[in-house]
């Protein structure tokens, strides 16, 4: 499909299921990270068109990582997948532009269909 995802958490076995999601929807060019520092060097070298992050990670907190793939690429589409449930967090991630807020254990058919629609738009 041409389309490049870059995935970030910490927890392989989310990183390895948030693939498998993608792979079985027909996407297959996908980059993982588990830390800030890993999805960073991937983002610049890959330019992924989704970025799928986990807002908690060992060497970054809350929307900072985020912020810093809008300020590298604009038009980038993130989609959050995270285990932090606070309106706070979910309210500040609207306001900056984030495609969507997941919370574990993701709904996999939302998730597809949300990823879908972003890159037919």
């Amino acid at each position: 499909m041409g389309h490049k995802f870059l995935i970030v958490d910490d927890a392989v076995f989310v990183r390895k299921m948030t693939e498998d999601a993608l792979k079985n929807a027909g996407y297959d060019e996908i980059y993982q990270a588990g830390t800030a520092i890993e999805a960073k060097e991937l983002f610049l070298e890959h330019n992924p068109d989704i970025v799928v992050l986990d807002v908690t990670l060992p060497d970054c907190e809350d929307l900072a990582l985020c912020q810093e793939f809008f300020r590298l690429k604009k038009d980038v589409n993130v989609i959050i997948y995270s285990a932090n449930t606070q309106e706070l967090v979910k309210d500040m991630a609207k306001k900056i532009g984030v495609a969507g807020y997941f919370t574990k254990p993701m709904d996999v058919d939302a998730f597809i269909e949300l990823v879908n629609s972003l890159l037919n738009k």
